[in-house]
């Protein structure tokens, strides 16, 4: 069965991480096969019917840009570590940490199933489970979920996974949520990563000031978890309760407000303010 890159995340380390040591982290999780691949090690674990997850290391930072189409770096928009960055409202400490970085280990999951009869949150999980131990090698840095252009301390990963269960997924540590300003008397809060699951992102649009940007967070990160939870469920028109007491109105739209390019659903409050032109 022909496996193609589904989910990637990848940690980022000061210096570069020796196989050997990656090897321990990763026999808890089970039996990695070693292979080579050019100058480079790869470490795989099986997932079955699902396919595998690879790891393998790079001498270099995170490439940010497209590279050499005979080692994609997966299914990750160009720029994607320099927008995690500017938007690290989550972890203060980024801008500081991540022009560190000199190397990247980055765990890959090679799906196997067929499109359509996919577990993107299995492995998600798996994925998960594989970067947080590798959060351990020496000179590890920081988490960074390439498709959520969400970067997390170790400490955060590491809570995380101890809470990964019958209860609600990690959406924040696969998910990045960003404030944006594309009008001068409008915001926009969005969300980035949703692809990930087969799900869209979320745009919530306000007027500047009306609405407690931390409660706006609240808003979308519950909706996230409730798409993961039931699926596809809200559409054109639908309407739910949300910030400043207000019902909130979806609209589905194929494109974004701002990079990357991605399927949204669109939200906005029923108040007594009207979006410009160009948020409709």
């Amino acid at each position: 069965m022909e496996h193609r890159i589904t989910q990637i995340v990848g940690v980022l380390f000061d210096r570069w991480p020796q196989p050997v040591a990656v090897r321990e982290r990763l026999e808890p999780l089970g039996d990695p096969t070693r292979r080579e691949q050019g100058q480079d090690v790869v470490l795989s674990l099986p997932l079955g019917d699902a396919g595998e997850v690879v790891v393998d290391t790079l001498r270099q930072p995170w490439p940010d840009e497209p590279v050499d189409d005979d080692d994609p770096v997966g299914p990750v928009h160009p720029g994607s570590l320099a927008r995690a960055v500017q938007h690290s409202w989550a972890w203060k400490h980024a801008p500081l940490v991540v022009p560190r970085h000199q190397a990247v280990a980055r765990v890959r999951c090679l799906g196997g199933d067929p499109v359509g009869v996919r577990d993107p949150v299995r492995e998600l999980v798996m994925v998960t489970r594989v970067a947080a131990a590798l959060l351990d090698v020496s000179g590890a840095l920081c988490w960074f979920a390439a498709r959520g252009e969400a970067l997390r301390s170790g400490e955060v990963v590491r809570g995380a996974m101890r809470r990964i269960g019958p209860g609600p997924v990690p959406i924040d540590l696969w998910t990045n949520v960003r404030l944006l300003g594309v009008d001068p008397d409008w915001r926009v809060v969005d969300t980035v990563g949703m692809e990930q699951l087969e799900l869209p992102d979320l745009e919530a649009c306000h007027a500047e000031g009306a609405y407690d940007h931390r409660e706006v967070d609240a808003f979308l990160r519950n909706l996230q978890l409730y798409l993961v939870d039931r699926g596809e469920v809200i559409g054109d028109g639908d309407s739910m309760p949300g910030p400043g007491g207000a019902r909130w109105s979806a609209r589905a739209f194929p494109h974004s407000l701002a990079v990357p390019p991605r399927r949204v659903l669109r939200l906005f409050p029923h108040d007594q303010t009207q979006p410009p032109a160009a948020l409709l």
